[in-house]
């Protein structure tokens, strides 16, 4: 702010500051703050691979020992 006394503005602004956040979905995608980006392209395989994990847990087809190695895999 002091350099606009001396010459005449400048192209960098202060961001400015408010009483809101940014909450916006893309695809699916929960993003909060400005400024992040976002790539939705593996979103389908993040939840296949979550449900994939929780099938695993609950197997009584898998020892403790394979579930463990499963899940750390995943």
């Amino acid at each position: 702010m002091g350099i606009n006394h001396l010459k005449s503005g400048t192209v960098f602004k202060k961001s400015q500051i408010g009483n809101f956040v940014n909450i916006t979905n893309i695809k699916g995608i929960t993003i909060i703050g400005d400024g992040n980006i976002v790539n939705a392209e593996f979103t389908e395989l993040s939840r296949a691979l979550d449900q994939f994990e929780k099938e695993i847990v609950v197997s009584k087809e898998l020892s403790d020992e394979q579930k463990l190695d499963a899940s750390g895999d995943i």
